[in-house]
């Protein structure tokens, strides 16, 4: 927030609003930046509205400010978190906006480059969470502490490729039968992790910007289903192709477009549902989703890819 505002009152004439405005920058040696409104407000400094500095220009400088006062959008309490305060800026497109405190009396403005301060800091934020990093822990804290806090996502992960390891030891066996099996397993992997990525992504956008409610959580679930399915069906006959071209075998042609069908919406799945749940856990999806995320995809399609050909190849 900034505390530098040009005020006047509703009894005020446009002139003397103007005149208001010189004066200021007689004091400060510049006007507010972005200065597109002037605030109105009772003498006690209650809030009531804002003049547009466009008005001054077009408009009679005999009229009262009262004539030209806008009251929308209304001012934004100095207790609004400041993601809030973004989202309100995008979707109403402002420039600036009032700041009242709980009485409704002015405190000062909020201006668009600070919302793009915020912006930036919320991207840096998530690029980072995605790793596990802070970015004031990792630039500028002591090797042990930025060293422990890597150790733990490394950890995480390591625990995740065990499980996915476990799970292939457990078709040893089917693997040394078929070895294509082997060669074909990590697709069925990278296609469930990178459609589930993408809607992970589009699912924190969604919470980020508040648009996934209790009304709209089924909705876009879906809605990644259904899109999911499009590219599974599009997807499936192009794996088998490479498949029968590659093996020679219809039923491993077969067998491997199943599998990349089932992890593909699996990973849709999850990659929408993750997000929800561990928002309502009070977690935050960008730190976590993704390590989830993995862990499932990976399990889940090398069990289902080597489940299905020790059942039908074997």
């Amino acid at each position: 927030m900034d505390a530098d505002s040009v005020a006047v009152r509703p009894g005020d004439t446009l002139a003397q609003a103007a005149q208001a405005m010189r004066q200021h920058c007689a004091e400060h040696g510049r006007l507010p930046a972005h200065l597109d409104s002037l605030m109105v407000t009772h003498e006690d400094d209650r809030y009531l509205g804002r003049v547009d500095v466009a008005d001054l220009l077009v408009h009679d400088n005999a009229h009262d400010v009262r004539a030209h006062l806008r009251t929308a959008p209304g001012p934004i309490d100095v207790a609004m978190p400041a993601d809030d305060v973004a989202r309100r800026f995008g979707d109403l497109n402002l420039v600036s906006s009032a700041v009242v405190d709980a009485g409704g009396r002015l405190l000062g403005r909020i201006t668009v480059d600070d919302v793009v301060d915020v912006l930036r800091r919320q991207a840096e934020r998530s690029q980072l969470a995605n790793t596990g990093l802070d970015a004031e822990a990792d630039t500028f804290a002591p090797l042990i502490v930025a060293g422990r806090q890597r150790a733990l996502w490394l950890g995480v992960n390591l625990c995740n490729a065990l499980v996915a390891a476990w799970i292939i030891s457990l078709f040893e066996v089917t693997i040394d039968q078929m070895v294509a099996l082997a060669v074909l397993m990590p697709v069925v992997a990278s296609m469930g992790g990178v459609a589930g990525t993408q809607s992970l992504a589009l699912a924190i956008r969604a919470i980020a910007l508040d648009q996934v409610q209790a009304g709209t959580r089924w909705r876009l679930l879906r809605r990644e289903l259904a899109i999911g399915g499009l590219n599974a069906a599009l997807w499936a006959v192009v794996v088998a192709a490479v498949a029968l071209a590659w093996f020679g075998s219809a039923a491993l042609a077969g067998v491997f477009s199943l599998a990349v069908v089932l992890n593909l919406l699996a990973g849709v799945f999850a990659g929408t549902v993750i997000p929800m749940g561990l928002e309502r856990l009070g977690v935050d999806p960008a730190l976590a989703g993704g390590v989830v995320l993995v862990a499932l995809t990976d399990a889940f399609g090398f069990g289902v890819f080597l489940g299905l050909g020790s059942w039908l190849l074997l």
